[in-house]
């Protein structure tokens, strides 16, 4: 709960202040309507007029109306302005997460924190200006019940101590189920992602897609239900327990108390109306633990991963636009970049011993066709990550021009690339693409690439379709990289797919194409048949470069 104060308080300090403020108010209005009520019904009883004591229960009543409206209204204006923020935060995160972390994290635990974590914080924002104004109602009938009969009020605060105290007992377990349903959560979203992902090949294999179903989903949705049931039926025990013991307090108050001290009917009535009316704000308050709970989950699943959501919040990472276009234009032509002892050890996904590559020592020079080749699993596409900045060296360093490129220089550096790897995705739209002529120069790189007839691009940039075969969503990808226009090209296996006739297309044309223009190109293939059309050729065995291939230089025959 401290975390989530003390986020609200830094960025909505004086907000927070007033409907805290307003909410206290509310809680104290709804204390002394309850008390003029007590002193009408003295007034009935010693026969005196009530008039003047209706008016001002009158007037309290509309002032308690309008100050938990406005405080309503105000966490209203904080909560949602907050998940807004915390949305936007959190995709900055990720966008800022280095690659090979987001990787380790996965799809499901991250689309989890973006859903159920946010969603749980959010909840525990909601419930703040209920926390102020239940504690209003409870501080001001506890103060009441003081001025009624002290005796009382001990018995009552006697009562409340040992109804948290077993409150807390099993509140444990109720944490642990937290924990363990916010784990289910995740489980659940990755296998979910497994079956949009795998959906072709589910259908196409009536076994496997039964098994996903109930082995799989199946499994991980029951054990959520499971865990979400446990939770809340401990809850509702918890809840009803807390209520059972208001009913003994009150047996107490009326049966037992009476018998010790001689009360009048009207002062055993306000006792009781005190203690009955502050019961639902006194099990709001024990019940919001939970709600916290939660949200204390929540953070410590978003700072297991990397991601702060309590960090400063930023509803525009990208305000210094213009200052970071005018560097990236300012880019110096390239002329060579280098990897000098460069080492990166990982554990692959199903794999039981890590995976180390390098040290590797490799210089690129502009201009140049470099072939990288290799088995699977050797390495090549972790080392087209290293070169074109996705991955970070552990050891070693990264040379652009001379200059070591260091954390600060990461952004920059990644601007001389434009990269088509195997996992590629392609974006609805041009996004980041501006320039006079623009769909022009598209429309005719669609012809080009043989794809006028299938795809066509909108005044805004948008694309008809991304509906295509994998080799012509390639093509669709390499449009993208045209006219992003970088100095540097990486294909990872980008013509595995391609038939035979745009496979020559690719390597005697587009390559041929590129480096007249004075592009550099790696080239990630298996496809030995067209290493003539490189410069150069370095081969990767189990994480090492081979000294042969790479010092060997092929006559370009393009």
């Amino acid at each position: 709960m401290l975390k989530l104060v003390l986020l609200i308080f830094k960025h909505y300090r004086n907000r927070f202040i007033l409907a805290s403020s307003v909410g206290l108010i509310s809680g104290g209005t709804n204390i002394l309507m309850l008390a003029i009520l007590s002193k009408t019904l003295a007034d009935y009883q010693a026969g005196r007029s009530a008039t003047y004591t209706l008016s001002i229960f009158g007037m309290i009543a509309v002032a308690s109306i309008v100050t938990s409206i406005l405080a309503s209204l105000l966490n209203l204006f904080v909560s949602t302005r907050l998940t807004y923020q915390m949305q936007l935060n959190m995709v900055d995160q990720i966008m800022g997460l280095e690659l090979q972390r987001q990787e380790e994290v996965g799809e499901g635990r991250l689309y989890a924190t973006f859903t159920q974590d946010i969603r749980a914080i959010n909840a525990a924002v909601l419930a703040v200006p209920g926390i102020f104004l239940n504690t209003g109602v409870t501080v001001g009938g506890l103060i009441y019940l003081g001025l009624l009969s002290p005796t009382v009020l001990i018995i009552f605060i006697t009562f409340l101590v040992f109804c948290v105290i077993s409150f807390l007992i099993p509140e444990r377990k109720q944490i642990q189920l937290t924990d363990k349903m916010r784990e289910a959560v995740n489980r659940l979203m990755v296998r979910f992602g497994a079956v949009n992902h795998g959906n072709k090949e589910l259908k196409l294999h009536y076994a496997r897609a039964e098994a996903m179903f109930n082995r799989e989903m199946r499994d991980s949705a029951e054990e959520l239900l499971q865990t979400t049931r446990r939770r809340s039926i401990l809850g509702t025990i918890i809840g009803s327990w807390i209520r059972l013991m208001y009913f003994v307090f009150i047996a107490i108050l009326v049966f037992v108390l009476p018998a010790q001290q001689q009360l009048d009917v009207i002062t055993l009535v306000g006792y009781a109306l005190v203690v009955m009316y502050i019961q639902q704000p006194v099990m709001a308050l024990i019940g919001t633990r939970a709600t916290f709970r939660a949200a204390g989950v929540a953070f410590d699943k978003t700072d297991e991963i990397g991601l702060e959501l309590a960090a400063g919040i930023s509803v525009n990472p990208f305000e210094d636009k213009e200052d970071q276009l005018a560097l990236i234009a300012g880019n110096e032509p390239f002329r060579e970049l280098s990897l000098e002892g460069v080492q990166l050890t990982y554990r692959p996904e199903d794999e039981e011993r890590p995976f180390t590559l390098g040290p590797i020592n490799l210089t690129v020079k502009a201009g140049e066709i470099l072939f990288i080749v290799g088995g699977n699993g050797s390495g090549k596409t972790t080392l087209a990550k290293l070169i074109t900045g996705l991955y970070v060296p552990q050891q070693g360093h990264i040379t652009l021009n001379g200059k070591v490129i260091g954390e600060d220089d990461r952004l920059y550096y990644r601007q001389y690339f434009s990269a088509i790897f195997n996992d590629f995705y392609i974006f609805e739209h041009l996004l980041g693409l501006e320039g006079e002529g623009l769909n022009e120069r598209a429309a005719g790189y669609l012809e080009e690439l043989h794809l006028s007839h299938k795809v066509q691009i909108d005044e805004n940039g948008k694309l008809s379709t991304r509906n295509l075969s994998t080799g012509q969503r390639k093509r669709l990808a390499l449009l993208t990289a045209y006219l992003e226009d970088r100095p540097i090209y990486l294909f990872d296996e980008w013509a595995a797919d391609q038939d035979p006739e745009f496979k020559q297309v690719f390597y005697y044309k587009i390559l041929a194409d590129l480096k007249s223009r004075g592009k550099t190109v790696l080239v990630i293939s298996h496809d030995d048949r067209y290493f003539e059309t490189g410069d150069r050729i370095i081969k990767l065995t189990e994480g090492t470069l081979s000294p042969y291939y790479s010092e060997l230089i092929q006559p370009n025959r393009g």
